[in-house]
């Protein structure tokens, strides 16, 4: 997996790959990874209903991600890995990673370090912030950009970022899906840091056509929608911006 960290100095990449798998002192094997910080351990595994951490501290498994929980729902757990609870803020049935739908559930993790973490079907760990500890400083996100998962690649193992890029600070925005689309179709904004968030469509000439969303949002993903059942035909714009920084995609409405 070929990750984007986002850090307030410089965009770089960080690999985060399995290099083995090991039997635990609780009989479950674990598979290893390497440069595990992104993803929260270095022994991790799962199953349909949750993906655990192996916690050396108290020598067992630690259930971090419940994949069946609803939204708000809380998960308690140890202190050992620096978090107290997690809980689902969002659930996105409609994410679009590598061209394919994926369910996304996105958590909010609570103790020392405040952080938010994104997990697709079949891909994992696709969006990660941390909040900095203390809370505001060295602020960090990450977001998917390659993975190759039982032989099969997806994405861009070249993909890389300019390090004198600075303009994607702690903020992203989503290609919509389904593009084209008709009626609706949804994006999300990648929200690093709390701020008034604006999203507005254009036309094809730039004039504004409507206002998606506006209002105070903290660090989080949020999914937006486009309704184009008012609209005609054609090619727009929809826009993202938050503390100073703005972000274009062009979506096509097709009926």
């Amino acid at each position: 997996m070929v990750t984007n960290p986002d850090s307030t100095l410089w965009a770089d990449t960080t690999i985060v790959k399995i290099i083995g798998d090991t039997l635990m002192p609780n009989d479950t094997t674990y598979y290893i990874f390497e440069n595990a910080d992104i993803i929260g351990g270095k022994y991790v595994y799962s199953d349909s209903s949750a993906v655990y951490y192996y916690d050396d501290s108290a020598a067992k498994s630690v259930k971090i991600f419940k994949l069946q929980a609803e939204i708000g729902e809380k998960n308690y757990f140890s202190p050992f890995l620096n978090y107290e609870l997690s809980y689902i803020t969002q659930i996105d049935s409609m994410n679009d990673i590598f061209g394919q739908t994926k369910k996304c559930l996105y958590f909010n993790l609570d103790g020392l370090v405040s952080q938010i973490a994104g997990l697709s079907a079949d891909f994992g760990v696709q969006y990660f912030y941390s909040a900095g500890e203390p809370a505001g400083e060295e602020q960090s996100a990450a977001t998917l950009l390659y993975c190759r998962l039982s032989g099969m690649e997806y994405g861009n193992p070249l993909l890389s970022i300019d390090k004198k890029d600075t303009g994607i600070k702690l903020f992203s925005l989503s290609q919509n899906y389904p593009n084209p689309f008709n009626p609706r179709t949804k994006f999300t904004v990648y929200i690093g840091k709390a701020g008034y968030l604006t999203s507005v469509l254009y036309d094809i000439n730039g004039r504004e056509v409507k206002t998606i969303f506006s209002g105070y949002v903290h660090a989080c993903a949020r999914s937006l929608t486009i309704d184009g059942r008012q609209l005609s035909s054609g090619v727009y714009f929809y826009s993202a911006e938050i503390n100073g920084s703005l972000k274009y995609k062009k979506c096509i409405l097709l009926k």
